[in-house]
């Protein structure tokens, strides 16, 4: 009997906390409990978890994965997670799921977005037109694998989001770029011309060529990374290869066919990530100092 007392007493102060207190603690716990625990443990808890400082930096991209939420079910998580904000959301990280209805809905309500991944989803060049003009303070951009979208939807991303820093725009998983293949330098021109503030670039796995990877370096100055593994019409000489070593960091695949390099390339000390080991891009928010 004693001990239940004591159990009701504990649980009694811990609903009795300061609301800022709860909040802080909040802060501490995994986005599931966020949506699924907290809210039911009493009136005092689901107030605080309500608080928008909680849902300023989302990312529910592992926890999606895990558990193969339907595509409605992820949207009505993100309009949840978007209401919770009121209008304060910073970063929504999402990967495989996500309609140009979903990102209208986010653009209405949370203009001051500074970091955007909807990676692998169905966004069109029609949602980017929509959009984009909502967007001027985003700064880190994830769109690898959206097929819908084209050099278009780069042109207007870089015309409207002009404090843009960051963006990843890595093809498809099933893209795997031979040597010999089609050149497509489109979007890379696109960024080129429109994206010059650039510091950070991702083009994995795309079939842009020497031709692309030189528009970029001359338009994009303020470059410090670039990874362009297994982009197998890129052929690194002369004045592209001293720029390209002149990057903090440059990522080139090694598995290029040897026939396809220039003989320079033998004479340079330079890492490659080898295709073979596992890699992950890294993606560390605090780059961009939000």
């Amino acid at each position: 009997m004693m001990r239940a007392e004591g159990c009701v007493d504990e649980d009694r102060s811990w609903a009795e906390m300061l609301p800022e207190v709860l909040v802080k603690s909040f802060q501490r716990l995994p986005l599931p409990d966020m949506f699924l625990t907290v809210p039911l443990v009493c009136k005092a808890w689901r107030k605080a978890s309500l608080d928008p400082s909680l849902w300023e930096s989302i990312d529910l991209r592992d926890w999606v994965e895990d558990f193969g939420f339907s595509s409605t079910y992820v949207e009505r998580m993100v309009k949840l997670v978007v209401n919770r904000s009121c209008g304060r959301l910073k970063d929504l990280l999402l990967s495989d799921y996500g309609t140009d209805d979903m990102l209208i809905y986010i653009s209405e309500r949370c203009n001051s977005l500074k970091g955007l991944s909807i990676a692998h989803s169905d966004i069109t060049d029609s949602g980017i037109f929509k959009v984009a003009h909502r967007f001027p303070h985003l700064e880190l951009l994830v769109i690898s694998g959206c097929d819908g979208l084209s050099k278009v939807a780069i042109e207007e991303l870089g015309k409207k989001c002009k404090a843009l820093k960051w963006l990843e725009r890595n093809g498809s998983d099933n893209c795997f770029t031979l040597v010999g293949s089609i050149d497509n330098d489109e979007e890379a021109l696109a960024i080129a011309q429109n994206m010059p503030q650039l510091k950070h670039l991702e083009m994995v796995d795309t079939h842009i060529s020497t031709s692309g990877l030189q528009a970029l370096l001359e338009g994009c100055l303020n470059l410090e990374y670039l990874d362009v593994r297994r982009c197998r019409n890129i052929i690194l000489k002369g004045p592209t290869l001293q720029k390209c070593l002149m990057l903090k960091e440059f990522y080139i695949s090694d598995a290029f066919e040897e026939e396809y390099w220039d003989s320079e390339f033998e004479e340079i000390d330079i890492d490659y990530y080898d295709d073979t080991e596992e890699w992950f891009s890294p993606f560390d928010l605090d780059y961009l100092d939000y």
